[in-house]
């Protein structure tokens, strides 16, 4: 019979610890897959881990990161459970954004109470009181508690860390630090890496600033942490620049910095041009006598055309770290010498942008802002067009000063129900003048008609060195789906009338966006990317910042981050950011994941809430106040201190 029970405890205890090998696998897996930019199946793996123990802290802390739901969900938890430690404080997390202090606190030493070697309560006390000057060595006591249930946990090596800086060590707090940015590094290292630069750079009045040393071995450790990011480095410069006490080592880290980026600059520069070539090694060097005649032939067909009409849908879509896919459609019509029509739709088929002239009248309009400019344009100098048709110029300078060109082969195309026997010609063009940094090599392959000798479809690959370092495949296909030449063209064609209600503006956005500011924000009911829907309504109270983004928007991922930091810095004293992006929901959906960003983004397909705001360019933020009423509005990159200024201006 003892032998019996030895054998079954025998078992018990194999399967516990191979059921927890498992969770614990599982949930670095989940964390892995995070990331790597892949949430959803990091939430997979949270949640197998869940079915295994339901009570499982790393894997339920995962899944209420990534799940989102709402506090009142872990309230119900802890009012049907309420000896359960885990669920107190899954709830005091939950709860930190609503600045219920007294109540989050409340529920972190409840867990701790219920069960003293809950490893997560300790933490959590630990997270809520460390700016807190009063409650440094309870937080001292705390970690000690945290680090003898898990010695080697990266949140105990980080808040010893933190503790450092906050009981006014933070030469001893560097070490961490810097460990902390190699193991993580987000935007809130880098903070508590700024801070101990801050603490030792600005000692207390009487003080002695830091020895020449200390600052040599300040320059050194931020430049070690370059190949992972040169952020630590930039944000010492900007401390060292506000004091002339430190120009002379100021002056050696500037050298410094200009020549690590020039290494970096020369190193992505050179792997640019080796895949360059060896994308380009696909086409033969020169221009060949068969793609010299086609393109002659397609030019002077170019030349002839008296009128011109044609319906396309382009798809551009960008790789690499900041990817996105769009679809837009065409319409372009023009009459020689100087008339021309080309309207813009985007995937929908919402006009988006129309541009008419006709004679010496130039309209541009902007339908979804009901906005329109006028101009009167030169006709000629002398006998010389002053502004030649963008219409028949893009078809008579096709492939023009080409590098390299060879006929691929031949292929047929359908366009407008009709059969068109097709020569397909790749084209390199001369790379043009490099501006700055962004390099580009493009090749394009025509497909030319061999009746008119025009193109139907192109489709390009450019690759593109951005200005972060990083390398980017660009590729867009264009397929005309009707095409007219030299049939007449009505006269609507190229005229315009605009509706009553419509405003004359001499630049799109300028009038109707500022009209808004001190006046009651517009109401709106979005959902966002898990489904969830945001009312305008339900954040009355407290300070909102809308950010109207794309992915496809360069500035906009410059004004992303910055948002962000907001969000993470004052989220938690009542700040609301919610994004709105106009996009299919898949591409914010990647971008966000790929890029961290955890402040809500609402999906305004169609730009409904976008016409209601009169936004006309991106990023525009709209800063709103506790009474609802649109108390700033920035249109374009700003400056971070400046959108801080505007939201705790507003009443945060």
């Amino acid at each position: 019979m003892k032998a019996l029970s030895l054998l079954l405890l025998i078992f018990l205890s194999s399967t516990v610890s191979v059921s927890q090998s498992t969770i614990d696998r599982l949930n670095a897996e989940a964390s892995e897959l995070f990331r790597a930019g892949k949430p959803d199946d990091a939430l997979k793996k949270s949640q197998e881990a869940l079915a295994l123990d339901s009570l499982n802290a790393d894997a339920a802390r995962f899944t209420q990161d990534l799940r989102k739901l709402p506090p009142s969900y872990y309230g119900q938890l802890v009012d049907l459970h309420p000896s359960v430690p885990l669920y107190h404080y899954l709830y005091a997390r939950a709860i930190r954004s609503e600045r219920k202090p007294d109540s989050v606190r409340y529920h972190l030493q409840r867990s701790i109470e219920l069960d003293s070697t809950f490893y997560w309560g300790y933490i959590g006390l630990v997270s809520v009181w460390i700016n807190s000057k009063d409650r440094v060595d309870e937080s001292w006591a705390l970690l000690e508690r945290a680090r003898a249930l898990r010695p080697q946990a990266q949140q105990v090596f980080n808040y010893h860390g933190i503790l450092l800086i906050a009981s006014g060590k933070a030469q001893e707090a560097l070490p961490y630090c810097y460990e902390m940015i190699r193991r993580e590094p987000t935007t809130e290292m880098f903070g508590y890496l700024d801070r101990a630069h801050k603490s030792i750079l600005s000692p207390e009045a009487g003080a002695p600033g830091p020895h020449t040393d200390v600052l040599r071995g300040l320059v050194d450790s931020v430049m070690a942490l370059w190949t992972i990011s040169p952020r630590p480095a930039s944000m010492l410069m900007a401390l060292l620049s506000k004091d002339s006490a430190y120009s002379s080592i100021r002056s050696m880290f500037e050298v410094r910095i200009r020549g690590m980026q020039k290494e970096d600059d020369t190193r992505r520069e050179q792997a640019f041009r080796e895949r360059v070539e060896a994308r380009n090694s696909m086409l033969p060097e020169g221009v060949s006598q068969e793609a010299a005649s086609l393109l002659a032939k397609s030019r002077a067909a170019a030349e002839s055309i008296r009128s011109y009409y044609d319906e396309s849908v382009s798809t551009i879509q960008l790789t690499g770290t900041r990817p996105f896919r769009d679809e837009r459609s065409q319409i372009r019509a023009a009459a020689r010498p100087r008339d021309y029509r080309i309207e813009r739709r985007d995937k929908g088929g919402n006009p988006v942008l129309y541009v008419i002239r006709k004679d010496s009248t130039l309209w541009q309009v902007r339908p979804a802002q009901r906005q329109f400019i006028r101009k009167n344009v030169s006709v000629t100098s002398g006998a010389v067009e002053i502004e030649p048709n963008p219409v028949l110029a893009s078809l008579e300078k096709f492939g023009d000063d080409p590098e390299r060109a060879s006929v691929l082969r031949t292929e047929d195309v359908f366009v407008g129900g009709k059969k068109l026997h097709c020569d397909v010609l790749a084209v390199r063009p001369r790379p043009a003048a490099n501006q700055g940094r962004a390099l580009r090599d493009a090749i394009v392959t025509y497909w030319i008609d061999r009746e008119s000798h025009l193109s139907v479809r192109d489709s390009s690959h450019t690759l593109a060195l951005m200005s972060d370092g990083s390398v980017a495949d660009a590729y867009e296909t264009t397929v005309i789906k009707v095409r007219s030449v030299n049939a007449a063209l009505p006269d609507t064609m190229f005229a315009f009338q605009p509706p009553p209600e419509w405003k004359e503006v001499e630049r799109f956005g300028s009038a109707p966006t500022a009209e808004l500011k001190g006046k009651p924000a517009p109401s709106f009911s979005l959902p966002d990317l898990t489904g969830a829907t945001h009312r305008l309504e339900q954040y009355k109270g407290k300070v909102v910042l809308l950010d109207f983004w794309a992915t496809w928007c360069g500035p906009c991922r410059i004004e992303l981050p910055r948002v962000q930091k907001l969000f993470e810095e004052l989220g938690g004293k009542g700040l609301i950011v919610l994004g709105i992006n106009n996009e299919a929901k898949e591409l914010p959906t990647v971008y966000v994941k790929q890029n961290k960003y955890t402040f809500p983004t609402l999906l305004d397909v169609g730009s409904a809430i976008g016409r209601e705001y009169t936004i006309s360019a991106i990023p525009t933020v709209v800063i709103i106040n506790k009474e609802g009423i649109v108390s700033n509005i920035f249109v374009g990159v700003r400056p971070e201190e400046e959108l801080r200024s505007a939201v705790l201006a507003a009443g945060l």
